[in-house]
């Protein structure tokens, strides 16, 4: 600070001058001061001018401060006043500038902040600081709540559970800014990014790679899009999270992109029970299945029974009834006739209930006991051979084929598909293939009937489902069940589909 002290105005054209500008520092927005250099005075320098504005600005009448020369001393802030003091006492040794921001406090107890700006001039021999005081009160706060915005902003960000960042507007999306949270996310550090811009790109998982790249490049060329992907990472220690990734870009006032923000949050937990979820619901789904096919096997073994043991029973009933009211009319050959109808009927309903225990109780460990190495070709055409199947009938094509399996099972594979195709083409020839394929072997049983109900090319392989032509009602619907079974027990398949040119073609695969 620096003092003055105003000559009187008069009469004369000088004093008229003094008085104008007097008039025109007093209006302008500003404290504005005099000090002279006095080496009398305590501090080295006495305030001789103050503008009316002190007042105005800080509650004390300008004469106040001349006529107390401690005021401005007393009414610096405390915790500016040490600086104030030396920076003036620089000023003073070296007559250069004074120029500081610091804090005043008002008579009413306001806190008021200033800038300071006096140079020393010379005047009729003596030497005065020139000063004023310009108010930045406003401006200081508008510069502390930025400064507590911006640590709020930042409290916030690096509070949150997820990862904040800047990506620059690039194709590769350098990396601007990351919030510390990434250490726990992803086992890199904030200096990691700063050290290594693309460091981003090397942790998407190698599986998302090409679906996240596309969507990145999505973002960056579009306005006003927001990139919102789920994806895999890896982390530094090279376990793989799932995280989400939302980012928006901020755009200047000409619309032109300035970078994008955004969070990354781990969302592996609701991941994982999506995962768990969906095998549940996978699990159920099968289950749901099995009891739909359980019903529709209940409701084909009541057909079943309702058919293949009634019949028999009611062929009991009508030959016992016939033999004991006609059995004395009767020839000997009417006689037989109806004991041999007795007896196939009795034949018949035996065969039913064998073939229902026998697909209850057909089990893993009773079929592996006998499994040894074993040629395709010669179980082929054994069973042929003990079925009595001429060439005409019955053509096979076959290469040398071994697999490890139980002989008679293969036998029982052989002979059910056998029997379904002389079911639905008694008259027709039937063609078996057997050839090594995929570290295995296949047999190939095809005929040429009226082949395989639409839809029913899987369902055939449950118990008693049958078809709706004449040949499937002679039979209960369990053959092919058998021989689905026995294949599966051999660590093998069987499945069904339509032959070329028609007729059903039954392939079996057993491991070498």
């Amino acid at each position: 600070m620096t003092r003055m002290v105003p000559s009187d105005a008069s009469t004369h054209p000088q004093g008229d001058m003094q008085l104008r500008y007097r008039t025109l520092l007093e209006q302008v927005p500003a404290i504005v001061y005099t000090e002279l250099v006095d080496p009398n005075a305590f501090a080295g320098t006495r305030i001789t001018f103050m503008s009316a504005q002190a007042e105005e600005i800080l509650g004390y009448p300008a004469q106040a401060f001349i006529d107390d020369q401690t005021l401005w001393d007393r009414i610096l802030h405390e915790d500016d006043a040490e600086r104030v003091l030396l920076e003036s006492m620089e000023a003073d040794h070296t007559g250069t500038a004074f120029d500081m921001e610091y804090r005043m406090v008002a008579r009413d107890g306001s806190i008021r902040w200033f800038r300071d700006v006096s140079r020393l001039v010379e005047s009729e021999g003596r030497e005065y600081w020139h000063g004023v005081l310009i108010d930045i009160t406003g401006q200081q706060q508008a510069v502390q709540d930025a400064r507590d915005a911006e640590r709020r902003y930042q409290s916030l960000v690096e509070t949150l559970p997820a990862v904040v960042f800047i990506d620059a507007m690039d194709r590769s999306a350098t990396n601007i800014y990351t919030s510390p949270q990434t250490y726990d996310l992803l086992g890199y550090t904030v200096e990691d990014w700063i050290a290594d811009p693309d460091l981003w790109w090397t942790l998407v998982h190698p599986g998302d790679a090409e679906r996240i790249t596309a969507a990145q490049e999505r973002h960056a060329e579009l306005k006003d899009h927001v990139f919102d992907e789920e994806y895999r990472m890896i982390r530094h220690d090279g376990r793989v999270i799932w995280v989400r990734d939302i980012a928006s870009t901020v755009f200047d006032d000409d619309g032109v992109a300035l970078f994008a923000q955004g969070l990354l949050m781990d969302v592996s937990a609701r991941k994982e029970a999506e995962a768990v979820l969906e095998t549940s619901m996978e699990r159920e789904r099968e289950a749901a299945e099995q009891l739909r096919a359980l019903d529709r096997s209940r409701g084909a073994l009541l057909r079943t029974l309702s058919h293949d043991l009634r019949e028999p029973v009611t062929a009991f009933i009508g030959g016992t009834n016939a033999l004991e009211q006609h059995g004395q009319d009767l020839s000997p050959t009417e006689r037989a006739d109806i004991l041999a109808a007795m007896r196939q009927r009795a034949e018949r309903m035996n065969e039913v209930i064998s073939h229902l225990l026998d697909l209850d109780t057909l089990g893993e460990e009773v079929a592996q006991t006998s499994q040894r190495e074993i040629d395709l070709c010669a179980v082929v055409n054994q069973v042929g051979s003990e079925r009595g199947l001429d060439t005409s009938h019955f053509q096979v094509g076959c290469a040398e084929a071994l697999v490890w399996a139980d002989p008679e099972a293969v036998r029982a594979i052989i002979g059910h598909l056998l029997d379904n195709a002389d079911r639905h083409a008694p008259d027709a020839g039937v063609r078996v293939t057997v050839a090594m394929k995929d570290a295995g072997a296949e047999i190939i049983v095809e005929d040429e009937g009226p082949g395989i109900p639409p839809g029913m090319h899987d369902s055939i392989f449950e118990p008693f489902r049958q078809g709706d032509t004449e040949a499937s009602a002679l039979g209960m619907g369990v053959g092919l069940a058998y021989a689905q079974r026995h294949a599966e027990l051999q660590g093998g398949r069987i499945r069904a589909e339509d032959a070329p040119g028609g007729g059903a073609r039954g392939i079996v695969f057993l491991p070498a």
